[in-house]
């Protein structure tokens, strides 16, 4: 017998996780253009938590396309920033959509969390089948 609300439910979070998969995958392959950008500078942003507070650093990079001045911000995460104000870094931009970029480290980034939500939703699935 087959739990009919908990199959949708693995169907739902597998769809998610396809989903996230998919637009990260989009979002790498669209951003192939290469140009130099600066790091203007840095912001921070503390969240209050029950345990205490989280600082976040987010670097501000400005790059330049066709004459038209762009900015990035990426999250460089709960340490000191990863580059100071005036280094140069290598950027890449969809030509398309110059205002989407990522920074070159940023290809290190992997995305998990599609990958995680397609295997919960298949476990899901299969549970479906024995709850009964």
């Amino acid at each position: 017998m087959i739990h009919i609300p908990t199959l949708v439910v693995g169907l739902a979070v597998t769809g998610f996780g396809i989903f996230l998969t998919l637009f990260f995958i989009r979002s790498r392959n669209s951003c192939t253009m290469q140009t130099e950008g600066v790091v203007i500078g840095h912001r921070s942003v503390t969240n209050q938590t029950d345990s205490g507070s989280d600082t976040y650093f987010y670097e501000l990079v400005s790059y330049t396309v066709n004459d038209v001045s762009y900015k990035h911000k990426r999250k460089s995460g709960a340490e000191t920033p990863q580059y100071q104000e005036g280094d140069k870094v290598t950027l890449y931009y969809d030509p398309g959509k110059p205002k989407r970029s990522r920074m070159e480290d940023d290809k290190k980034d992997k995305p998990i969390l599609g990958p995680l939500c397609i295997i919960l939703g298949i476990g899901i699935m299969i549970f479906s089948f024995y709850i009964y």
